[in-house]
């Protein structure tokens, strides 16, 4: 069976820059993960800005093969709430049912007394706006019926609905029949003899 998850470690993320004529790097890193053997595959996660005039990422898209790491990395100098968000793409397995939630990254930079950049990250899921620990990608397999978290579903049906309790308790009156038959036989034989 094969696994493969995938999160970002950013909740509470925080980092300082020395002065307001700086660029702070905000960080969002990636790790993929192999729970069980399985063959290596490449992962792409994706993060698009959800405004273009907020500071774009250095780069929009990560190859992570297997176990493997990677980062986003962004750039800020200002001020403000930057969103973004983060998805993991299709792969081109067509054994794989890719994943396929969004989440909702803010970037929070704000100054502070000293005049220094400080940066918060944090994630929301779902309509419902759960905040995870991490975000994390679980791909399923199509043709086993299991999936990559180790979850499985129930075995298909073959087509043979043959009742073998019943049958078993048919087989076993015509014997108790039988044994009866051979009883009454025997005793009217038995019978018959002592007349004679």
């Amino acid at each position: 069976m094969l696994s493969c998850a995938m999160f970002i470690m950013l909740l509470g993320q925080v980092a300082q820059a020395g002065s307001t004529n700086e660029t702070l790097d905000a960080e969002i890193i990636v790790n993929c993960l192999q729970i069980s053997d399985s063959s290596e595959g490449n992962y792409i996660v994706a993060i698009e800005s959800v405004d273009e005039s907020q500071p774009a990422p250095k780069q929009d898209k990560l190859d992570i093969k297997g176990d493997g790491t990677g980062s986003f990395v962004i750039a800020v100098s200002e001020p403000g709430t930057y969103n973004y968000i983060i998805y993991q793409e299709p792969g081109s397995d067509e054994e794989i049912q890719y994943d396929d939630k969004v989440y909702h990254v803010k970037v929070f930079v704000a100054q502070l007394e000293s005049g220094e950049l400080s940066v918060n990250v944090s994630a929301t899921v779902g309509d419902n706006g759960e905040k995870p620990d991490k975000i994390e990608f679980v791909n399923k397999l199509k043709d086993n019926n299991s999936s990559r978290d180790g979850s499985s579903t129930p075995p298909a049906k073959t087509g043979d609905e043959t009742n073998i309790p019943a049958f078993a308790i048919v087989g076993g009156l015509a014997v108790v029949a039988f044994i009866l038959l051979l009883v009454t036989r025997k005793k009217k034989d038995d019978d018959d003899g002592d007349e004679s």
